[in-house]
């Protein structure tokens, strides 16, 4: 995902790169970008506000659980830099799975019902099953687990922390990346998702396009979706359920990731503009026509394609 968005920013005139790496991996093989080496998390902190501090845009990706990517968002901020990923405010309602179910169920947008829970005790009489236990905090499907029944959440819900129990709603995944700004969201071209069948739904890759009567759900539901948070510039991803129901009463969204997600690396092998300058064009407010090509591609959770 890094080499790629990398690689279309490089395309663009007049643009000097920076990026950080850890510095115990392996060199980036990408000319033209300044690799800055980080030796420790304060270090990273440190160069983190240097670059942004002296650049025209910063665009952040980072993992939402354990506050990783509000910490460093908020850290751009602090030191007056502009974003062309979404803002500390934006993070802090996606990065809560619980806050932001209700946020979107406050604006009609249909979402699972969920409870978050302690332990099974807390489980209401009603609760429907199967259901899927999450952490109120997380990012690549990490602690997802199936629940078939009541009873298998005993072992989950010890009461350390709060997890979220969400109705499992069948039907495909599909993610929607949706570039925002200050005058208007630009919808990209719908992922199918490949998710593991083991009962922890961990994400496997994607592939597109799909067929166009369920883009055509998967977009409205992602722009209505959108519409409902708060004002964003940046990059989402948009995860949902498209049931069986051909008019869409069975689509749910099931989370918003505030950040670049790995559809990013299918969407730019069919979009017919550089969708590095879509990002700056939008968080401008200037209008951009986009189009994706109908070629057929596919991609794994690592980034490579198909």
């Amino acid at each position: 995902m890094l080499c790629a968005v990398l690689e279309d920013f490089r395309e663009l005139a007049n643009t000097e790169l920076f990026t950080l790496r850890d510095a115990r991996l392996n060199d980036l093989e990408l000319p033209g970008v300044n690799v800055q080496g980080v030796q420790s998390a304060a270090d990273e902190f440190k160069w983190i506000q240097h670059f942004a501090s002296s650049s025209d845009w910063t665009l952040l990706i980072a993992p939402e659980f354990d506050n990783h990517l509000l910490h460093r968002t908020s850290a751009v901020e602090s030191s007056g830099a502009r974003l062309v990923s979404p803002s500390s405010k934006m993070v802090a309602v996606a990065a809560d799975k619980h806050l932001t179910a209700q946020r979107l169920a406050t604006k009609q947008i249909p979402v699972p019902r969920s409870e978050l829970l302690n332990t099974v005790l807390e489980i209401p009489n009603d609760f429907p099953f199967p259901a899927v236990c999450k952490p109120q905090f997380g990012a690549g499907s990490i602690g997802v687990c199936f629940a078939a029944t009541r009873n298998d959440l005993g072992s989950l819900l010890t009461g350390k922390n709060p997890l979220l129990v969400e109705q499992f709603c069948p039907g495909i995944p599909v993610s929607v990346g949706v570039i925002c700004g200050p005058k208007h969201a630009v919808p990209l071209a719908p992922c199918r998702q490949h998710l593991s069948d083991d009962g922890r739904f961990r994400y496997l890759g994607g592939e597109l396009p799909i067929p166009d009567d369920l883009s055509s759900r998967a977009t409205k539901l992602a722009e209505n979706a959108v519409s409902a948070l708060p004002s964003i510039v940046g990059y989402l991803g948009v995860d949902m359920i498209l049931g069986q129901d051909p008019a869409g009463s069975e689509d749910y969204v099931i989370e918003i990731n505030p950040r670049l997600t790995t559809s990013y690396v299918g969407l730019r092998m069919v979009s017919d503009t550089n969708l590095a300058r879509v990002m700056l064009e939008v968080a401008e407010g200037n209008p951009i026509e986009l189009s994706f090509s109908s070629k057929q591609v596919k991609f794994k959770s690592d980034g490579t394609i198909h």
